[in-house]
């Protein structure tokens, strides 16, 4: 086997695992753009520990199995934009937000980043070699949304989820389609 030294096994936890409670009394994964506006937010349950936990142990099978080797281990995460635009809100419903209630879209973004951030703190702390994050947040011309409310959701919560690894000198890696500058 040859080694290019650019070689790493990817863990990847793009997606917030927000839920709600089903008609059949069960957790459900949102991913039908049903949560609307605030009234909505009390529908959403927050990840917990075992949604990292479930991911964390991939990290630590994937470093034990890497030991000795050239290979590095990442954390692939980090999609709280396009989670809410994909799956929780819809494109539309997102976008109408950004406009009409930056409030509302906000709270409901810091439950993603809430965990995303104990997420990556506890993956620098097993070791991966260096954190890769990804939201697609433009088009070919340019961004989703204006410069300004974008500043103000995005760049912050993105802040928060590079901080754990660059406290500890790991480096990051961030992906997004379209035109970024």
């Amino acid at each position: 086997m040859q080694v290019l030294e650019q070689d790493a096994i990817i863990v990847e936890a793009l997606w917030a695992p927000l839920r709600k409670m089903g008609k059949d009394g069960k957790l459900h994964i949102i991913n039908d753009r049903s949560i609307k506006n605030s009234k909505d937010l009390e529908k959403v349950v927050s990840p917990d520990q075992e949604d990292i936990d479930v991911k964390i142990n991939f990290i630590r099978e994937d470093i034990q199995a890497t030991k000795g080797t050239n290979t590095g281990v990442t954390l692939l995460t980090g999609y709280f934009f396009q989670t809410y635009y994909e799956f929780v809100l819809g494109l539309l419903d997102f976008m109408l937000e950004t406009v009409e209630d930056l409030e509302f879209l906000e709270v409901l973004m810091d439950i993603a980043v809430d965990y995303y951030v104990k997420l990556v703190e506890t993956a620098c702390k097993e070791g991966i070699h260096f954190l890769w994050t990804a939201n697609d947040v433009a088009y070919r011309s340019g961004l989703f949304v204006h410069p300004e409310p974008f500043k103000r959701i995005w760049r912050p919560r993105m802040e928060k989820i590079f901080a754990p690894a660059l406290e500890r000198g790991i480096p990051v890696m961030f992906h997004s389609d379209g035109k970024l500058d």
